[in-house]
């Protein structure tokens, strides 16, 4: 049992330790010019994204999130969006990995249409076990139970238009949150899963 737990340690510090090295390297390559080169340097930080020593490395990295964030805004590739976002999704797990997603950005911007872009905030939302209000089609209400504690995290998404053809969906956390974990409202609609 303790070689395992040592053999585990070791893994552990290796995982590390590669991702520390290879960290720079992907910067570069997330903002290459190149979308291919692009898509596959999202696709090896989602599989580093996956471990958690190499999370944590990343998460360390304020150039690595701002990066993946950018890739996420400049792609239109479906692949690269959808690994790009799975490794923020990683990073979202943890309060640190979360709070360095919104440190360097409040937002994501894309050139999709609206309605497109919304429909794909819908489908993140039911996948991630999200609980929501409609306020208009580009203002949602957002809330997820904290799975380490009780609490809820609560947010708003709203999507504005930046110029005449990028959105930026912008995150902003909402402080008026009931005792119940409840999104206090000024109308009688429920919070719920649609």
């Amino acid at each position: 049992m303790l070689k395992h737990a040592v053999v585990n340690l070791i893994n552990y510090q290796d995982d590390a330790d590669l991702a520390t090295r290879a960290i720079p390297e992907l910067i570069k390559l997330l903002n290459d010019e190149n979308q291919v080169v692009v898509s596959q340097a999202a696709m090896m930080v989602h599989r580093l994204s996956k471990k958690e020593a190499s999370r944590h490395a990343i998460i360390n990295s304020q150039q690595m999130v701002a990066a993946l964030v950018r890739a996420l805004s400049n792609s239109n590739d479906l692949e690269t969006t959808r690994v790009t976002v799975g490794a923020l999704h990683n990073l979202s797990h943890h309060r640190q990995g979360l709070l360095a997603i919104f440190k360097e950005h409040r937002g994501i911007r894309s050139q999709s249409k609206p309605l497109d872009i919304m429909s794909e905030v819908f489908k993140a939302m039911k996948v991630l076990g999200f609980e929501w209000k409609v306020v208009n089609p580009f203002h949602v209400r957002v809330r997820r139970k904290n799975p380490i504690g009780v609490s809820y995290v609560h947010m708003a998404l709203q999507l504005y238009q930046v110029d005449y053809r990028s959105h930026l969906l912008n995150f902003k956390i909402i402080s008026n949150i009931s005792t119940e974990g409840q999104i206090e409202k000024k109308d009688s609609d429920e919070v719920g899963e649609h």
